[in-house]
């Protein structure tokens, strides 16, 4: 375990994630009569109700979420951080690998509504 110096001296740590899922386009449906649709979509972009872009799904619409980073890049980083004996600090830098977006972007928000979508892997 490193934080017994069994591994030697740390000088850079990388904490990665893989993609989210994607799928759609996906067809529009009345919301179930125990959800109310607008105060679910807050401030967000009013759309039309599609299951996959609430509850659990929802970290995968832009509108709504920052994808896999912001959902799980927090944990990685943390995990990282007590596994060399720095838990109790920050990260000293962030680097951005890919930051394409998948559909184009009008106004700050998505231009596509049917669609869960992903950046395309980088080969």
């Amino acid at each position: 375990m490193c934080q017994l110096g069994r591994i030697g001296k740390i000088h850079r740590v990388s904490c990665a994630i893989g993609d989210g899922p994607s799928g759609g386009p996906f067809g529009k449906q009345e919301p179930p009569p125990e959800l109310d649709w607008n105060l679910w979509l807050g401030p967000a972009p009013k759309v039309d109700y599609r299951p996959q872009r609430c509850h659990g799904n929802f970290r995968w619409w832009y509108e709504y979420s920052g994808g896999k980073l912001t959902d799980w890049g927090a944990h990685h980083v943390d995990i990282a951080q007590w596994a060399i004996g720095m838990d109790r600090s920050g990260p000293t830098s962030v680097e951005v690998v890919s930051g394409k977006l998948p559909v184009r972007f009008e106004n700050g928000y998505p231009t596509s509504t049917t669609a869960s979508t992903r950046p395309p892997r980088s080969r």
